[in-house]
Formats: C-alpha cells, structure tokens, sequence
C-alpha cells in the first residue's frame, strides 16, 4: 500500500525521494525541498553519514510535544546535512579558487607580453624613422661626394693645363731644374723669365733606371701654349717636349 505525504496528500510512489518523521506522528513526506525541509540530495548526504542513526523530525513535531530519546540526533539532522554539503563542496570551492588565481596569473601574463610587444612595435616604428633618415643622409652624402669628385677633376684639369712635361734631360746632382728651364727656352728662341714659372719639379717614370722627367708649371696657360708653340716650330725636342694631357 502506498504511504500518503502528510503535506500536499499526494501519494509517494515507491521510486519517489521520502523521508519519515521519527517524532511523535511518525508520517511520511516527500524529500522534496517543499513538503520537507529536506530534500533529495541531502537525504542521500544523510544515508552516507557513518553511524547511519542520523534521523528527521518534521516541523509540527519540532514544535512542540515530548521528543523521543534520539532528539539531540533528530534535532542536529538538518544541520548536519547542511554541514556535510558545505564540506561536500569545500574541494570543489578550493578548485575554484585554484583556477581563478590561475587565470589572474594568465592574465597578468597576457598583459606583461602585450606590453612588451607594443613596446616592440615602438621601437620598430622608431628604427624604421632612424632608417629612412639616415638613408636620406647617406644619398645626400653620395650626391655631395660625387660632386666634390667632379669638381675636383675639374680644378685638376685645369691645373694641369699650365703644366709642361719636358722629357730625355739627364738629370744631374744639385741640379737647378729653374735655370734648365730657361736654357731650353733660350735654345727654342723663347723669352721667358722665372717669374712666369709656377714651379718646377721631376716626376718618376713607369720605366726602370728611367730619366725623371721635368714638369714646369707656368703661371698661365699663354705661356705653356706659346713655349710649346716654339718648340714645334724649331723642330727642337720634338719627342722630348709635350704637353702634359692628365
């Protein structure tokens, strides 16, 4: 015969979560939450406490009436599940709290990288500001070099077109290359005085054991031209007397 609960009248089936009052009337409730103050899981709880001589007592009997000897377990029933549950939960709650250090340690990981990557990115975005300065300095450097190149080809040419290169003189010790100059001159019927020479010196030849040959800088091109004239009209040191090219 199926049991009645004594809040909603409703029968029990036999599958159904019960609980029986063990104060003084003895009925049978659902372990609902609602009909009890119990319900199913908590009564599982109770069924798995050692001793098994943990009871319940309904609330009418709780109210008033004489308890039976077991009260002091009746009246700590509920307590203890709700004990039991608490500590049911205290692993899970220290897993919990297990994780959540875990994440805050990830995020303050996660933060600590992104940091330093915008950090990174900063200094890249300034290397790369450095790079194209100093490219532009490096070709306005070329730019420069190559001009100063061209111009000093230019002032070379120019210099040396006052230049006279005289070959084939045998060079003597304690020469005076100045007076050698105006001998040949003379020989050539050419006026010329040492205040139109620059200066005058020999330069080493790519021939071994070779004559230096002498190199007469005059103060102007007139000069050069005209002593060089001279000498292709004489006829005198034709292969001996040229114009230094560059």
């Amino acid at each position: 015969m199926s049991q009645i609960c004594q809040t909603c009248t409703s029968a029990i089936k036999q599958k159904t979560a019960s609980v029986r009052c063990s104060g003084a009337c003895g009925l049978a409730f659902h372990a609902n939450g609602t009909c009890a103050d119990i319900n199913k899981d908590q009564l599982a709880m109770i069924n798995k406490l050692p001793g098994g001589n943990w009871t319940w007592i309904c609330m009418k009997c709780r109210g008033g009436g004489a308890a039976p000897p077991s009260s002091r377990n009746r009246q700590g029933s509920v307590s203890v599940v709700e004990d039991a549950t608490q500590n049911s939960t205290t692993p899970n709650n220290n897993a919990f709290v297990a994780l959540k250090n875990e994440i805050k340690l990830l995020r303050e990981s996660v933060t600590f990288c992104s940091d330093k990557v915008s950090d990174f990115e900063a200094l890249l975005v300034d290397f790369k500001d450095y790079m194209k300065v100093t490219d532009k300095l490096v070709s306005e450097n070329k730019s420069q070099v190559a001009d100063l190149n061209s111009r000093l080809n230019t002032i070379e040419q120019y210099s040396r077109s006052n230049n006279l290169e005289i070959q084939g003189v045998t060079e003597k010790n304690n020469e005076n290359l100045l007076n050698v100059v105006c001998t040949i001159a003379q020989h050539l019927d050419f006026n010329i005085s040492e205040s139109m020479i620059d200066y005058v010196h020999r330069v080493p030849t790519r021939k071994e054991n070779g004559t230096k040959n002498i190199i007469v800088r005059f103060q102007n091109r007139r000069t050069k031209e005209d002593m060089l004239a001279a000498a292709k009209t004489k006829g005198f040191l034709k292969w001996q007397i040229s114009w230094s090219t560059g």
